[in-house]
């Protein structure tokens, strides 16, 4: 918890109060020290992993935005973002979706979320062929593969 509270909490646990609260004064601050360095160094200090919602948000912001018209964007943007995150979410109670690459799931997820935001809005040319270009160079995978 120590060591997950430094790298995601934007203000993390102090080691007085893990050592007291969480650890009950069970291990000595010492212990804990020592305990957080060789977890730490077992993992090569390779602790953090790219997640399905930061390929999104990167896909979001380099692939889709410069691709919509200002019209486009202000129209549907916060209905695509919504809807990407949700269809990213639902991608998890499948079991076998769930273990695609979170780039692939990322940019499927997104994909999904353009084209229903096209029904919704009654709109064509939301997805552009600079997007959808785009997009599989940053993902890496085909169009078939993202659809």
């Amino acid at each position: 918890m120590f060591i997950a509270s430094k790298y995601e909490d934007i203000y993390p646990l102090k080691l007085s109060v893990v050592h007291e609260k969480i650890a009950h004064r069970k291990l000595s601050v010492e212990q804990m020290r020592d305990k957080e360095s060789e977890i730490l160094q077992t993992l090569d200090f390779d602790i953090r992993h790219p997640t399905l919602y930061d390929f999104l948000t990167i896909y979001q912001e380099h692939a889709l935005r410069p691709n919509l018209t200002l019209i486009q964007l202000t129209d549907s943007y916060e209905l695509i973002d919504l809807l990407s995150i949700y269809v990213a979410k639902m991608v998890y109670h499948d079991y076998d979706l769930s273990q695609l690459s979170p780039s692939l799931l990322a940019a499927s997820s997104l994909y999904v979320a353009l084209k229903l935001t096209e029904k919704f809005k009654k709109s064509s040319g939301i997805i552009n062929e600079r997007f959808i270009v785009k997009l599989c160079e940053m993902s890496q995978k085909s169009e078939t593969e993202i659809i």
